[in-house]
């Protein structure tokens, strides 16, 4: 914790920057003077003498800007000084800085949105108990990429393998929603009798698919627990 007390003195300078910069000019010119008192003594006129302490002394200021490295905290004092300098550049030409702020928000709003896709779709875990626990399976077909297991894929899958509590499949495809007004055009997802319950959903009424309501040709529920409610 040695640098605390060194910290401390560099923030204090650095909140106190004017009296310390009256203190240093006063300092700096009383040395002067006293240089100077010095050289009349041994007979110089007072503008040889003035000269003379000037180069005994050293810059002024390369003296000040040592003690303030030294008293401050430079990388601060030199990061406000750059956004000084942009404000009076950048308000001495309103039509720079127009483009300059319009590029800006472009590319804020463009990584924003990439982010929070990305956040939504990759990092954040998924809305389902035990999300970890859940994988998606795909089918390869050589160089042209992949794409949805098939249904006999699906069920030959579900039967050999030893690495999965269950499978479940779900395939989107289009259809038309009729009914009154317009058809409308919607995305359906056809899926097995199990994928729900693999999601670890519930339904607000009635119940899941059963395995015999699966497949082609399969008897959907019967009318009594079509309007079955929950107690």
């Amino acid at each position: 914790m040695k640098w605390l007390p060194a910290f401390a003195s560099r923030l204090h300078g650095f909140f106190s920057k004017q009296r310390i910069e009256r203190d240093l000019d006063s300092e700096l010119q009383s040395h002067l003077d006293m240089l100077i008192a010095e050289h009349k003594r041994r007979g110089l006129t007072p503008e040889a003498a003035r000269q003379a302490a000037k180069r005994e002394f050293g810059g002024v200021e390369q003296t000040k800007e040592e003690y303030r490295e030294q008293r401050g905290l430079p990388l601060l004092d030199g990061w406000l000084q750059d956004v000084r300098f942009a404000l009076r550049m950048l308000f001495k030409r309103p039509g720079f800085t127009v483009i300059a702020v319009g590029t800006l928000a472009l590319g804020i709003g463009a990584n924003t949105a990439l982010f929070t896709v990305v956040h939504s779709v990759l990092l954040q875990q998924l809305p389902f108990p035990e999300a970890d626990r859940l994988a998606i399976v795909w089918s390869v077909y050589g160089s042209e990429g992949r794409a949805p297991a098939s249904g006999p894929e699906l069920m030959t899958i579900r039967e050999r393998s030893r690495l999965f509590l269950d499978l479940g499949g779900i395939w989107a495809q289009s259809g038309a929603l009729t009914g009154e007004g317009e058809p409308e055009q919607v995305t359906l997802g056809m899926v097995t009798a199990n994928f729900l319950g693999i999601l670890g959903t519930h339904p607000q009424l009635g119940r899941l698919f059963l395995s015999s309501e699966e497949g082609p040709g399969a008897p959907g529920p019967s009318s009594l627990e079509r309007n079955k409610r929950p107690n």
